[in-house]
């Protein structure tokens, strides 16, 4: 595996949602990478536009998308409705955060897995094989059993392992993972970490993980993206950002991180901004406590550092 070939690459990325008379800017100017092997996680509050950035690179976004998204070399933006549905799976695929959702209540297990293998070609003697397969792979106990069970007949961790199952049927080349563990109890929350981190590493898979906890980030990922209303304010790799946080955004959110019995958590003073009507300057500025005129009046320009990129007008002061 050659960890400087690029996946994907994400490039001025919007995506904006007309409501009447406002418009949100979900996704506003987003560049990154995803190198192979990577697994990149995207981290913010509830409202910085994650899953929205997460649906856009697979085309399932309903808002306006402009930008580009290349996988594989190629640009998912200019392909018809009919060639993205090929691209789905074969080269990106994502897992949904709710798992009962994702499935269809009245659709056997089976049924829904061998499905993504039939409508790329496979027989049906070779889906069910490769089914079966892939239960045991993502860790069902008895696999064939479980290909005549309905999902509301499974556990939501066995639910969601139906759903990695159907991620990676087809050994795609990027897999965008968006809250996997949010609907689950901790002890299953870890398994399932668990899985995504030797599946990355057995199949060869590059990953995008979006979560709003900065501690699951730690568990799997090597490379970090911090966003914040509708911006990426801050990536890097993930030892360098841990250690070393520059954007004011990614220090707070560290202090959300338990840390032993003793440790004290600092919250995070007032709210994402409403996407419709963003400040001006750094959106980041009315909860900064460095915040000077200059962040108040000026949108910060992408800093470059070694192996950061930066968006904060007083990065080299903090």
């Amino acid at each position: 595996m050659h960890q400087n070939n690029v996946v994907a690459e994400v490039k001025n990325l919007k995506v904006y949602y007309d409501m009447g008379d406002r418009t949100i800017r979900a996704v506003d100017g987003i560049d990154f990478t995803i190198r192979e092997g990577d697994c990149f996680a995207i981290v913010g509050e509830s409202g910085s536009g994650k899953s929205t950035l997460g649906l856009s690179l697979i085309r399932l976004c309903p808002g306006k998308v402009s930008g580009e998204i290349i996988v594989d070399g190629v640009d998912l933006m200019k392909l018809s409705d009919e060639e993205i549905r090929k691209f789905r799976c074969s080269k990106i695929s994502i897992i949904f955060q709710e798992p009962s959702s994702a499935l269809n209540p009245v659709m056997k297990i089976g049924e829904q897995l061998m499905e993504v293998f039939t409508v790329h070609g496979y027989s049906k003697s070779e889906a069910y094989e490769r089914s079966v397969k892939l239960l045991k792979t993502v860790g069902i106990p008895e696999a064939e059993k479980r290909m005549q069970s309905y999902p509301h007949q499974l556990s939501g961790g066995m639910k969601q392992r139906v759903i990695i199952a159907m991620a990676i049927a087809l050994n795609p080349r990027l897999v965008i993972a968006d809250e996997p563990t949010s609907a689950l109890d901790v002890t299953i929350q870890a398994q399932i970490l668990n899985l995504l981190k030797n599946l990355t590493k057995s199949y060869g898979l590059s990953t995008i993980l979006i979560t709003h906890d900065m501690g699951v980030a730690a568990e799997i990922c090597n490379r970090i993206g911090i966003m914040y209303a509708g911006k990426m304010v801050e990536v890097g790799e993930l030892e360098s950002i841990f250690s070393n946080p520059m954007h004011p955004y990614t220090r707070a959110l560290m202090t959300c991180i338990p840390r032993g019995l003793k440790g004290l958590l600092k919250p995070l003073p007032g709210h994402v901004p409403d996407l419709s009507n963003p400040p001006e300057g750094c959106r980041f500025h009315p909860r900064c406590p460095y915040a000077k005129d200059v962040c108040k009046k000026e949108e910060p320009k992408p800093l470059h550092l070694d192996d950061r990129l930066v968006l904060c007008h007083r990065v080299g002061e903090i």
